[in-house]
C-alpha cells in the first residue's frame, strides 16, 4: 500500500485538514503518477458544503 498526503473535510462547516490515506498498490496496467502541487478548486468546497 501507498501512503499519501491529502485533504480531509471533517465537517460541512470547517476547513479542510491535512491527513493521509492508503492507496492501492499499482498493479500491472496503472501509472504512478508523482505530483508535485495540486489545488482545491470552488467546485470542491461547494461539493464538501452541499
Amino acid at each position: 500500500m501507498l501512503t499519501v498526503n491529502a485533504y480531509a473535510a471533517p465537517s460541512a462547516t470547517g476547513a479542510p485538514i491535512p491527513t493521509t490515506i492508503e492507496r492501492r498498490d499499482v498493479g500491472p496496467h496503472d501509472v504512478l503518477i508523482d505530483i508535485k502541487f495540486a489545488g482545491i478548486c470552488h467546485s470542491d468546497i461547494h461539493t464538501v458544503r452541499g
